[in-house]
């Protein structure tokens, strides 16, 4: 049984995985999840298959009399068919064993985050054919982009002394402030440039059973819905995201938000880095990072974040 439930904790992190690369548009990653869930599956399959022979040889060794010739007969055949049935077991759980370890190791290949893709492209990375020669200054930029990247964070829905909590939907910034947004004196820019657009995405079922995504643009909706949670590192809530969807089937559906975000150069101008990030309406929580995403549609409206103009998020 520990097993059994060991192997189907493997499997729920396999769909999740397999989620989380058909979000991002990873099709490499997504078969990858896709082998590992069939090795799961087929070793739960190998599992059952073995408990219920054994179930039933034991039936057969209880339904003779205690201390006959008919309980020792079979004793001795039941240990024949174990014998037999643990042999396949054991040769089937290699080979989904074998299998789930192939697909794991395609998953972790190809679902690499933007400071993996960084890391494997410098000099000192593990992979020759990934290596990068351009100059330090390039590395340098890229690595700032990464280290600047934003994130999502969903709350679960609670109860708190009698009152329900909706799930919140956190924006984290984790090199930025409010100050950094503020406008300088004397002049109508910041020191940092961050503009936010956004799209809806809804899933939907075909006859074949295949998934189709939708996208839809969001405009001032989106903007009317971001309000300050934290001044420094900044936090930005979506607040009444559902408002959004549009939609009878908010399980179906995702947002996307693109954020531009960009430090000051010479001349007002601003060198910016655009991050993408992809999470769902219901369902799971926890931390969704920035990704490439492959997008559809026309391009989203992005509006520039001003603190002066934005609301505090209520605690």
């Amino acid at each position: 049984m520990l097993r059994d439930s060991a192997a189907s904790g493997r499997r729920g992190d396999s769909y999740n995985n397999w989620q989380d690369a058909v979000r991002n548009g990873n099709r490499d990653a997504q078969a990858g999840a896709t082998l590992s869930m069939l090795g799961n599956s087929g070793f739960i399959a190998s599992n059952a298959y073995g408990v219920g022979h054994t179930v039933q040889a034991f039936r057969h060794v209880l339904a003779a009399e205690a201390g006959s010739a008919a309980r020792t007969t079979a004793w001795a055949l039941a240990g024949i068919r174990l014998s037999t049935v643990f042999l396949r077991f054991n040769l089937v759980g290699i080979l989904f064993t074998a299998l789930e370890l192939s697909g794991s190791w395609l998953y972790n290949r190809f679902n690499l985050s933007a400071h993996d893709h960084w890391l494997l492209s410098t000099p000192w990375g593990m992979d020759p054919d990934r290596r990068e020669s351009i100059a330090l200054s390039e590395f340098q930029k890229t690595l700032r982009g990464h280290i600047q990247a934003p994130h999502v964070e969903i709350l679960p829905a609670s109860d708190e002394s009698g009152t329900i909590q909706p799930r919140r939907f956190l924006l984290h910034f984790p090199t930025l402030s409010v100050a950094d947004l503020a406008k300088r004196v004397g002049s109508n820019a910041s020191s940092v440039l961050l503009n936010i657009g956004g799209y809806r995405v809804q899933r939907e079922q075909t006859d074949r059973d295949r998934k189709l995504a939708h996208w839809t643009t969001l405009g001032e909706a989106l903007e009317d819905r971001l309000f300050i949670k934290q001044d420094a590192p900044l936090i930005v809530e979506l607040s009444d995201i559902r408002e959004l969807l549009g939609s009878a089937y908010p399980e179906r559906s995702d947002i996307v938000l693109s954020i531009q975000l960009g430090h000051a150069v010479a001349d007002g101008r601003y060198e910016a880095n655009l991050y993408d990030l992809r999470f769902p309406v219901t369902g799971e929580t926890g931390n969704f990072p920035a990704r490439t995403i492959p997008r559809q549609g026309e391009e989203c409206r992005y509006f520039q974040i001003d603190p002066a103009l934005m609301q505090q998020a209520e605690n």
